[in-house]
């Protein structure tokens, strides 16, 4: 209580503070009441952050009346604030008559169907929030929100993670009317039973609830035309959901970013949105990590690259897409001029699928974000796209993390970047890099003129090896951040600073008996 009377103190005076940060401070009820006041009569404040503060109901009506009386605050966050669903009821009333809020920050609160409920009432009311971190559903009436996040609440009925077709449904509703709300995220609002439900088999989901709320979703989105942003992860949805998007896919002229990653799509899901993205001409980013698609269904997202010519962004990582996959991916990339971004990680691909992608990237042009790493060929599949380095001429990052790469592999991809005038930065964690390996990769550090971060993290490199990488950069005046967690501390390494010749600052990271100290150069 002491320290928040000094803080209310000082603003009493203060006539230049705009941006206020509380976090985790654990405000008293009585500290929350004489902050409020202060709040309510200072006139330059504009963001307001009490996030992670245990706040009662009674200290959530005192914050509150700041909006009713304070005209300069546009940014509150009450991120984990206990605030649950009497909390947001009374921030309803609040909001109906508040004008200048433009940002709400109500995420991890416990809030479910029946605090969510209050919300679009008052916001047929308010007509300045542009953006709700909320958990709970949207509105009807309001005319300038135009972002929504809903993310990892209870807006169920059930004690489960399910998204609840009853929420959904009322979020549907809003969409069909409004034309303002551009950016909705209910990811990670999954039920128990998934899509697997009563009905169900494998990943179709009929009779599950998730699919029935995203299909309500999808319903909406044939209409709407001003959400470009949907974050529906970690829901449960099935297959049957899936091809309802992808229907309003093929309507639906606005989306630009999808995230369906940690679903229960298989290859009838994903097969049924590579059809509707031949049709859809806005949809840049796709995310479709961490379901159960094969080998089918990563061939028809690439028979649709083929043809679309807007999608940017693919994440397919963790699924079980193996080789025939990645080949039915990297023969799409010869025909597609928009994919520069392809994440590839964790999907069961061996020597096969390696070679097929490391020969596309010898001549595609266009693609400059690739991740790789945890697939089941270590030394073979590096080597082929160590050799595909050597004349690709587009590619900026690469993920060859946990790849168990030997000396000869290291060795390979060194003499590579002796050649590569594009790659900027390399992620090579948990590869257990021997003093060989580090000393190969050092030499390359010497010549090479366009890497500028290299990441060695988890990787044990002894003492030497350490060593000679820091002998590099005397020559080097490119590289700005170097990773070595969890490598050998050598007592001399901070002479180093003295005598490397540095145009830029270096970040180094490194680990000193288990600790990280983050240190420059």
């Amino acid at each position: 209580m002491e320290g928040t009377e000094a803080l209310v103190d000082a603003l009493k005076l203060n006539k230049t503070l705009t941006n206020l940060d509380l976090q985790g401070n654990r405000i008293s009820p009585e500290g929350a009441i004489v902050l409020a006041d202060a709040i309510k009569v200072h006139e330059v404040l504009a963001t307001l952050n009490l996030s992670s503060n245990p706040i009662s109901i009674k200290q959530v009506e005192e914050l509150l009346d700041v909006s009713k009386e304070n005209h300069t605050i546009t940014n509150v966050n009450h991120d984990e604030n206990e605030i649950a669903d009497d909390g947001l009821i009374a921030l309803a009333q609040a909001l109906a008559v508040n004008r200048t809020l433009t940002s709400l920050d109500l995420s991890f609160n416990n809030i479910s169907d029946k605090g969510a409920y209050a919300f679009p009432e008052a916001l047929k009311h308010n007509r300045t929030l542009t953006r709700a971190q909320t958990l709970m559903d949207a509105r009807e009436a309001n005319e300038t929100l135009t972002s929504l996040d809903l993310d990892a609440n209870q807006a169920s009925d059930k004690m489960s993670d399910e998204l609840s077709r009853e929420t959904a449904q009322v979020v549907a509703n809003a969409f069909e009317v409004n034309e303002t709300l551009t950016n909705l995220d209910i990811q990670s609002n999954e039920g128990s039973e998934g899509g697997s439900g009563e009905g169900s088999e494998g990943g179709s989901g009929e009779g599950s609830e998730g699919g029935s709320g995203a299909k309500a979703l999808a319903d909406a989105l044939k209409i709407n035309h001003a959400i470009t942003t949907l974050h529906l992860g970690s829901n449960g949805i099935s297959d049957k959901a899936a091809e309802a998007l992808a229907d309003a896919l093929k309507l639906n002229h606005a989306i630009a970013i999808l995230r369906l990653g940690s679903n229960e799509l298989s290859d009838k899901g994903a097969s049924a949105l590579a059809d509707g993205l031949k049709i859809n001409k806005t949809l840049s980013t796709l995310h479709l990590d961490n379901n159960q698609i094969s080998a089918e269904g990563a061939k028809a997202l690439g028979d649709t690259l083929k043809f679309n010519q807007t999608l940017a962004t693919l994440d397919i990582h963790s699924n079980n897409i193996s080789d025939e996959g990645v080949k039915g991916l990297s023969g799409a990339l010869k025909a597609n001029n928009t994919l520069t971004t392809l994440h590839l990680d964790r999907n069961r691909v061996s020597e096969e699928g390696a070679k097929a992608l490391a020969e596309e990237l010898k001549v595609n042009q266009i693609l400059s974000y690739l991740t790789f790493s945890e697939n089941l060929i270590f030394d073979y599949d590096t080597e082929v796209l160590a050799d595909a380095l050597k004349v690709n001429q587009t590619l900026t990052t690469l993920n060859l993390e946990r790849k168990e790469m030997s000396e000869k592999t290291v060795t390979t991809l060194a003499g590579a970047l002796k050649i590569n005038q594009t790659l900027t930065t390399l992620d090579l964690g948990n590869n257990e890099i021997s003093y060989i390996g580090a000393g190969a990769l050092a030499d390359a550090l010497k010549v090479n003129q366009n890497l500028s971060t290299l990441d060695l993290r988890e990787n044990g490199i002894e003492c030497e090896g350490v060593e000679v990488l820091f002998d590099a950069l005397k020559f080097n005046q490119f590289l700005t951040t170097l990773n070595i967690w969890n490598s050998s501390w050598c007592s001399h390494i901070p002479n180093y600073r003295l005598t490397t010749r540095r145009i830029n600052l270096l970040t180094l990271k490194f680990c000193f008996f288990g600790q990280p100290i983050s240190s420059r150069i």
